[in-house]
């Protein structure tokens, strides 16, 4: 992961050895209103797993609980 100089330890994002986001089941960072999706996570790196991501988190920053 390419995470370095973002900023991300700064703002209280927990990173992973590999420098990604580390996410919780509503990839939740940690950090209130701070969600993270796609190839930063460190999961599966394909665009249609991180459209599904993309609908999780919209859904939880909405008030929907998804996982």
């Amino acid at each position: 992961m390419n995470t370095s100089g973002l900023g991300l330890e700064e703002a209280g994002v927990r990173l992973g050895q590999r420098g990604e986001v580390l996410v919780d089941e509503h990839l939740a960072t940690g950090v209130p209103g701070i969600y993270a999706i796609g190839d930063i996570t460190g999961k599966i790196q394909l665009a249609h797993v991180a459209s599904a991501q993309a609908l999780v988190a919209v859904g939880n920053i909405m008030g929907s609980p998804e996982k």
